[in-house]
This record gives C-alpha cells, structure tokens and sequence, in this order.
C-alpha cells in the first residue's frame, strides 16, 4: 500500500491543517482528508512543507488518524466546556457517551486541561462559596458534593483550604431552620443536631454556633 500526503492545507488561522491523503494498492486509489490540531501534527515530526507528494508509511499514517481521531474529541469537548463547566471525569464521561473510545476521550480532556479550557481548581473553588455562603452547608457535605461532581483530589483539596466561618455559617442557617427552644428538649435537640450534621456539620461547629446565637439574645 503506498499513502502519500499530496496537501498540507492550514485552517481556523493556523490552528489546524487539513492534510489530503492518497492510499493506492497499485489498483485502486482512495483519497481522504483529516482535520488535525497543528501541535499535535508538529508533534509527529511533521512540517507544512510535508506535502508535495510525500510518501508516507502504515505507521505514520496511523498516527495521522489517531491525531485526526483525538483532534475531533478536543473539538467536540471544547464545545461541550462553552455550553457549561466540565470537570475532566464528567467531560471523559460525555465523549465517551457521544461515540470517541475511552483512551481518545482521556486524551482530548488532558489536551484541554494542559491548554487551560479546563480549570477545576477555579471551579471548585467556586463552586465551594456556593455552597458555604448560599446553600449553607458544611465542610464534610461539601467535600462530598464536589466528590460527586468529579472533581480531582488536588482540586478538592484546595477548595477545602478556603477560609470559611463555618461556625457563623451554621449559626444562619439554624435561625433559617431551627428554632433554639427545640435545643431546650432533649428529643427536639438530638432531631436537629441529627439534621446539621447531615448537612456537613461537626458537633464542634453546633456548639459553637449555638454560642454565638445566645450571645446575639
């Protein structure tokens, strides 16, 4: 089989090429054009100058392809990021749902993160004041809710770091919710601390909270 690249055609102001491809058995001809990310065509020890007939070799073409396969996974993920935040596992997740295999959506995800369309630490940094300063919850229920939403250790980890009253958190959220007469009865108060806890609250975070509400009376 011989391939050779018969044109080398920049795109979208240099930042991918079109390469045109002839594959021949001697008999018959096949000619294919793949859209490449120009990094990654570089990448490969390519040049724009790689056209003019050049011929090629099975393995350089089916690197062509893989880069050709990877490059419509990075597109593909880069609109899903302008429609809305993805973390790397959820943006994997919804490649892999439209038709790319699980290594080329690994690949375009890492692709995107190293040219910063994907920021997890920002997002769960703010998705982190969301859900202490609006939704009111604590720090064990927000380290879940980012466990949930797929973002890495080291960006949970960060976000955590954040200097946040928690103590003053659970204070609003008790005179939302609460009302500090059920702490005087002992089944009222063991159903409420029940409840703060499940929303991420330690015992230490209702104690002091409680020292702060009474000191408001």
């Amino acid at each position: 089989m011989k391939i050779v690249i018969e044109k080398i055609t920049p795109i979208r102001e240099g930042e991918a090429v079109i390469v045109s491809l002839s594959l021949s058995d001697g008999v018959h001809e096949e000619k294919s054009k793949h859209e490449i990310a120009t990094d990654l065509f570089f990448d490969m020890g390519f040049s724009m100058s790689a056209g003019d007939g050049i011929v090629i070799n099975q393995s350089q073409y089916e690197m062509l392809t893989d880069a050709a396969e990877l490059t419509s996974a990075i597109k593909k993920g880069a609109d899903l990021i302008g429609f809305a935040q993805n973390t790397k596992k959820s943006l994997v997740s919804k490649l892999i749902h439209r038709g790319f295999s699980k290594d080329i959506s690994v690949r375009a995800a890492d692709y995107l993160e190293n040219v910063d369309y994907i920021d997890e630490k920002s997002q769960a940094e703010e998705l982190f004041a969301d859900l202490a300063e609006r939704r009111l919850y604590g720090p064990s229920r927000i380290r879940n809710e980012l466990y949930k939403k797929g973002f890495s250790d080291d960006a949970i980890d960060i976000a955590m770091q954040t200097e946040v009253d928690f103590d003053e958190i659970l204070a609003e959220r008790i005179r939302r919710t609460v009302n500090l007469s059920d702490f005087a009865d002992k089944a009222k108060r063991q159903k409420a601390i029940a409840s703060l806890m499940r929303y991420g609250f330690s015992v230490g975070n209702i104690k002091n909270a409680l020292i702060i509400l009474k000191d408001e009376q």
